[in-house]
């Protein structure tokens, strides 16, 4: 966020062709960074109680009416539930 402090952060370095998961609890944020540019990166939010709930990217963009989600646009998953915002 922007201009505010945020305690008890932790980076996680994903090389490229490898994927990593974490936990993130209702109030924390993520932030995901390309730091060598022009790569294309997955990005999945899923359920930990249900498996079969996730964020989808086809389901938001028909959301979103647009392929490329901005700051503050609302996530949802594939039963068209929100998830969260960019």
């Amino acid at each position: 966020m922007p201009g505010k402090k945020i305690k008890n952060t932790r980076q996680l370095t994903v090389p490229g062709g490898y994927g990593r998961s974490i936990d993130v609890k209702k109030g924390q944020y993520v932030a995901v960074r390309d730091i060598e540019g022009g790569q294309c990166g997955d990005f999945w939010a899923i359920d930990a109680s249900d498996f079969d709930h996730f964020l989808s990217p086809p389901h938001t963009w028909i959301h979103l009416g647009s392929i490329q989600p901005r700051i503050g646009d609302e996530l949802v998953t594939l039963c068209g539930l929100p998830r969260g915002n960019l």
